[in-house]
């Protein structure tokens, strides 16, 4: 809808994404002064290269499907914050606990570890050993040997969501240039590449590091 309006902006979640859409519905024209007002201190583009971003020739109609989307994303909004508010007030000890111990590791937050407890809950007894809750996530490598002869070993089937999780946990700890998983990372990437390096050794190792540090702490 910005594209056909000729409107160029990259990143509509920001702050100031919101202030610019905002003043395209309610005014014909916008300034200068109104613009830089509206952009955020931390803006690297300057209030002048917003204002030609921002120029264009937008139709009542099109001001209207704009203020709709706004509404939708505003409402939405405030949903997820009713929800996250409901998941803190019925949210246990022991998985409070449990949350706080996994996001002490490098990569893992808050939300991370939460959606990670939802999967594999606190009694990691179910599992008899990392390797099984690798497995059980789908994050283990595959077995594809004939005649001595090692093919490819795509990972297994298993639980999509923790699966994804782990892998955006693992993908944002290799920014840490402080942790193990940065030095791993640096030691399979120049061999594997980057997806394979992330998948091959920082996600099962992530997971590995909830089953016994995390997993001993939950159930201490």
């Amino acid at each position: 809808m910005l594209e056909g309006a000729n409107i160029k902006l990259s990143d509509i979640t920001s702050q100031s994404a919101n202030n610019f859409l905002q003043m395209i519905i309610e005014h014909d024209e916008l300034t200068v002064e109104e613009v830089e007002q509206a952009r955020h201190n931390r803006c690297k583009s300057s209030a002048e290269e917003f204002l030609d971003a921002l120029t264009s020739i937008i139709f009542p109609l099109q001001r209207e499907l704009f203020g709709e989307v706004l509404r939708v994303i505003e409402e939405q909004t405030r949903q997820i914050e009713r929800i996250e508010a409901m998941v803190q007030t019925y949210t246990t000890e022991e998985y409070d606990s449990a949350a706080k111990a996994l996001d002490t590791m490098p990569g893992i937050g808050r939300n991370s570890a939460e959606q990670i407890l939802a999967e594999t809950g606190t009694d990691m007894s179910h599992f008899p050993s990392a390797s099984h809750l690798c497995a059980w996530a789908g994050v283990s490598p595959g077995n594809n040997e004939r005649a001595g002869k090692r093919k490819s070993g795509k990972t297994r089937r298993g639980n999509k969501t923790l699966k994804k999780t782990l892998v955006q946990c693992a993908t944002s700890a290799v920014k840490n240039k402080d942790s193990f998983f940065f030095a791993q990372y640096q030691r399979l990437v120049v061999r594997k590449g980057a997806k394979k390096a992330v998948m091959g050794s920082l996600t099962r190792s992530s997971t590995k590091w909830i089953w016994q540090g995390c997993g001993s702490r939950i159930q201490n």
